[in-house]
């Protein structure tokens, strides 16, 4: 590792500090982080999909499961303590949906270019 002054360190609160110091702090962080999110994994905000919407019928039973994981994922990442409104759940589902319409139109492109 490089033992000299690290560039960065007129972003780091303190001064002069060294690579090492940087990326072990970096890697500190990112450990709590991985911890947090390994311990959202037992909180499921999938559920609240039923709490104020209902899908339609124009989605098949794999489309739905794909949404609810999404819609489970973004809960989780922007409202980590679970307080959310209808408002916020129906901006996560659209965003949901329209991924998961992304996926399909790719699909539906992939299987066409196989065809030719």
């Amino acid at each position: 590792m490089h033992k000299g002054i690290s560039p960065n360190s007129i972003l780091v609160p303190g001064g002069q500090t060294t690579v090492e110091n940087l990326l072990y702090n970096m890697g500190r962080r990112t450990m709590v982080l991985a911890g947090s999110f390994r311990e959202l994994r037992k909180e499921q905000f999938g559920d609240a999909i039923d709490k104020y919407f209902r899908l339609g019928k124009n989605l098949n039973q794999r489309d739905t499961i794909a949404v609810r994981r999404m819609t489970d994922g973004y809960l989780k990442f922007l409202y980590p303590d679970g307080n959310f409104s209808k408002e916020d759940v129906a901006e996560v589902l659209k965003i949901s949906l329209e991924m998961r319409r992304h996926v399909k139109i790719i699909e539906h492109t992939k299987d066409q270019c196989d065809l030719v």
